[in-house]
């Protein structure tokens, strides 16, 4: 274990996280962006049974999703290439 230089005392490893696999954070982003489509569509129907005029619509949670998704697919499809 290495010292760290201004104290006696020895560094802490730093903490890494294992890099996530593209086929899991593909399946992360759909469920993201289901989650989303779902949350609206409870909203709607919420939103319209109390005769209101406004309604909740979970743009963020789906474009966040849908990026998600995006990224792991073509992770997923340059390490099945690289294989």
């Amino acid at each position: 274990m290495a010292m760290n230089p201004r104290s006696s005392t020895p560094r802490r490893p730093r903490a890494t996280r294992p890099r996530q696999n593209g086929f899991q954070q593909m399946v992360y982003g759909l469920i993201l962006a289901a989650a989303g489509v779902i949350l609206t569509i409870v909203a709607q129907a919420i939103a319209t049974s109390l005769g209101a005029s406004v309604t909740i619509i979970f743009t963020g949670l789906i474009i966040v999703g849908v990026i998600y998704a995006i990224i792991g697919f073509f992770r997923w499809i340059m390490r099945r290439q690289a294989l």
